[in-house]
């Protein structure tokens, strides 16, 4: 996955941001207990949400590098994937606990009512 001029992966518990040019590690996100088998960036490149076998979803604000609010722990099953819409305003995961879980990710109302990504659809 990229982003401006690196690119981002995950591996068991960390996210790496790598400098596309040097191939240097430029920041380490510490964010999930176990294996993370989901990332997405909103098509702005504010954000970044990931998601992991540890049944957490997490979501990063990428300029501060810090989790934005708290982490969701709704799936009774390892978080498979997720997506984020192209406008930004929904955010979408699959389980294995055979639900496609659906994320109100409006941010600034998010944070206007001092909440996480509602849940819309279950």
């Amino acid at each position: 996955m990229c982003i401006r001029d690196s690119f981002i992966t995950g591996g068991i518990g960390d996210i790496k941001v790598w400098d596309f040019s040097t191939k240097e590690l430029v920041h380490t996100f510490e964010a999930h207990e176990r294996l993370i088998t989901g990332l997405a960036l909103t098509s702005d490149n504010k954000y970044l949400a990931s998601v992991a076998d540890d049944n957490k979803l997490k979501l990063w604000d990428i300029s501060s590098k810090e989790a934005v609010k708290v982490e969701r722990r709704d799936h009774k099953g390892n978080i498979y994937s997720v997506l984020i819409s192209e406008d930004n305003r929904y955010l979408i995961t699959t389980s294995a606990d055979q639900t496609v879980k659906l994320w109100n990710l409006d941010i600034q109302e998010q944070q206007r009512n001092n909440n996480f990504l509602d849940l819309v659809m279950a």
